[in-house]
């Protein structure tokens, strides 16, 4: 199991880069399909980033991936508050 210090770091740098996409793009409500071609191309620069061998380039990449991910699902739970009122598995 991770630290806690490392778990807050990296959960403070994709808050802080989902606030930095949403001041550059604003509120992001789209429907799955474009979030889904949004995560792949992200996925890919992951790809590259790993193949270059570039720790710090791969961590921002993550970062700004997480970021997406946590957009989508801010997308989702935006256009289904009630059936996500709290996160339930």
């Amino acid at each position: 199991m991770p630290d806690s210090p490392s778990r807050l770091i990296v959960l403070e740098a994709v808050v802080a880069e989902r606030e930095r996409q949403e001041k550059v793009y604003g509120v992001q409500n789209h429907a799955n399909n474009f979030w889904n071609v949004l995560t792949t191309k992200h996925m890919g620069d992951i790809s590259r980033r790993i193949q270059e061998q570039d720790d710090n380039k791969l961590f921002i990449e993550l970062v700004q991936t997480a970021a997406v991910l946590f957009a989508w699902a801010e997308a989702m739970h935006l256009n289904n508050k009630e059936k996500w009122s709290k996160y339930e598995r």
